[in-house]
């Protein structure tokens, strides 16, 4: 499938942000040349160590690749991938490259409704599920989804206790996969403009729309990471990211273009993350940064990447081992070097890599707002409107059966981000980005209104009153907790149980309780959410 327009690929080709490989050829040129060397690392808990060679890890690949093609799946067939921070979601996601098929990376989050939604709409083929992230149990949201989206053909599955229907792929790889010691074959030939393409997901509902982008577009939008973040073959990079969104697919572009070592650290629990990231020797740490006052030190030798949706926090330390990149609504990233003081500001002409004769990494526009580029903001002016953005590393449509997300594409390759952002002066014309249009808290991808969620709580049968309350997460950016006033005999899987019956989402039940004697409003009826749990007597359920 070819995205974009050849010209534009050329000539971003010509000035060194496209190369001609794909994600899947970067791992195979690694494994030509670095064949027994570490590829990946895995924390299993109990002290367990899983490691991979980038030999390994390129037969493996290889043969789910195979394996998917002899099913009958064929080039341009979209393929759901549900898993979490691990070797599953990254043998996934390159098998589906070199396979060309379409990859489209959900959040564990994700519900079997909102799956089986997607599918739809996308006539995606098939699903590749990890068994058990967390307390998510993957391969059944697959395995339920796929009741309800009939142009889902076949369901695939790596771990233990898959239910019925669900095809196992370990011991497929196990047994077939095993490295011999030889060097991979030949590359396969193909533009990394047209072979293979990969799509994120973006908003809930109506807002839900699908980028799609080639992986010359993926490894444009990682550039800045990889100029910033000094990696070498010699890092070793930990993160519990999962690669379901920019942010965590750069990173694993980042990687292969570097040919380092990752290693995954559990992806659900944020306690611990950087005792063992030092444990494991790693040199960088990759982390969402509203989670980054649970890690604990770093120590001085290892350089923090915090990844921020929409916006920095305006608190956030800017120190010379911090680098910080912001997702704009998954449309591109902002990457802001150590020590700099400029978070959630773009230049009007364009944020530039190296020096300002280099081509535009980033370049901001308001829709509505007429402003040349080196001219004063006049006080008084149009100040604020919807932030849109364009560069080599911006998807330039939606997926073709996305016909809802094809207004997110405007005139001259520019996409909208779902963000507010306004005209200022900061030593020049710049764009500061404020924030999302509407709702404001996200968990996973997906953007949530509390008021909404407060009256689906309320709805549970024997409380008297009901709040949502965001707790921060270390991938997810915010989970949720229940506050409720009722009996203390209430157990989370009472909650979680009649919730799901009405077919609430997954991403909507809480993960903890709160009981607490009253939900403080203010006059308006408006929940005080700040105020809940202090000086009311409150008592914390198990978490799950």
């Amino acid at each position: 499938m070819i995205l974009g327009d050849p010209d534009k690929w050329d000539a971003y080709a010509e000035a060194g942000i496209y190369g001609e490989l794909t994600l899947d050829e970067l791992l195979r040129r690694a494994a030509i040349d670095h064949h027994a060397e570490t590829a990946l690392t895995c924390d299993e808990g109990i002290g367990a160590l899983r490691s991979m060679t980038w030999g390994e890890l390129d037969t493996r690949v290889s043969r789910l690749s195979e394996f998917m093609r002899d099913l009958g799946l064929k080039q341009d067939d979209p393929v759901i991938v549900l898993a979490g921070a691990g070797p599953e979601a990254v043998t996934a996601l390159l098998a589906l490259s070199r396979a060309g098929m379409i990859a489209v990376p959900l959040s564990p989050v994700t519900g079997a409704r909102e799956a089986a939604s997607i599918a739809e709409t996308l006539g995606v083929r098939a699903i590749i599920a990890e068994s058990r992230v967390g307390p998510r149990e993957l391969a059944q949201v697959a395995a339920m989804a796929a009741f309800s989206a009939f142009n889902i053909r076949f369901l695939l599955g790596f771990g233990a206790a898959l239910p019925d229907g669900v095809i196992g792929l370990d011991d497929v790889l196990e047994n077939d996969a095993a490295d011999n010691g030889s060097a991979p074959g030949a590359i396969r030939g193909g533009r990394a403009s047209d072979h293979v393409f990969v799509m994120t997901r973006d908003g809930d509902g109506e807002e839900r729309c699908f980028p799609a982008r080639n992986h010359g577009q993926l490894i444009a939008a990682t550039l800045p990471l990889v100029a910033y973040g000094a990696f070498s073959a010699n890092s070793i990079i930990a993160t519990p990211l999962i690669p379901s969104s920019l942010a965590g697919l750069s990173l694993l572009s980042a990687w292969l273009i570097n040919r380092a070592q990752m290693h995954f650290l559990p992806s659900w629990e944020s306690e611990g993350i950087a005792e063992a990231a030092v444990a494991a020797g790693a040199t960088h740490l990759v982390v969402a940064g509203r989670a980054c006052g649970e890690l604990g030190s770093t120590g001085e030798e290892m350089t923090l990447i915090r990844t921020w949706r929409d916006t920095m926090d305006a608190d956030a330390d800017a120190t010379s081992s911090v680098i910080d990149a912001v997702s704009l609504g998954e449309a591109a990233l902002m990457v802001y070097r150590g020590g700099e003081t400029r978070g959630n500001i773009i230049p009007l002409p364009g944020l530039r890599l190296d020096g300002e004769g280099e081509p535009a990494s980033l370049e901001p526009r308001i829709q509505g707002i007429v402003h040349k580029a080196g001219s004063t903001v006049e006080p008084g002016s149009l100040m604020r409107g919807h932030l849109s953005v364009r560069g080599p590393g911006t998807p330039v449509m939606a997926y073709s059966k996305d016909e809802a997300g094809k207004a997110r594409f405007v005139d001259n390759s520019f996409m909208l981000t779902g963000l507010r952002g306004e005209l200022i002066e900061a030593d020049g014309p710049a764009v500061r980005v404020l924030g999302p249009m509407g709702k404001q808290l996200r968990t996973g991808q997906i953007p949530l209104d509390l008021s909404d969620v407060d009256t689906l709580y309320v709805s549970v049968e024997g409380i008297d009153d009901a709040a949502a309350l965001p707790v921060r997460h270390a991938v997810l950016g915010h989970v949720l907790a229940m506050a409720y006033v009722g009996p203390a005999e209430l157990t989370l899987e009472d909650v979680a149980g009649m919730l799901e019956e009405t077919g609430v989402s997954a991403y909507k039940v809480p993960v903890s309780l709160l009981r607490v004697e009253e939900i403080p409003r203010d006059a308006d009826g408006i929940v005080l959410r700040s105020e809940i749990g202090h000086g009311g007597g409150a008592s914390r359920a198990a978490r799950a």
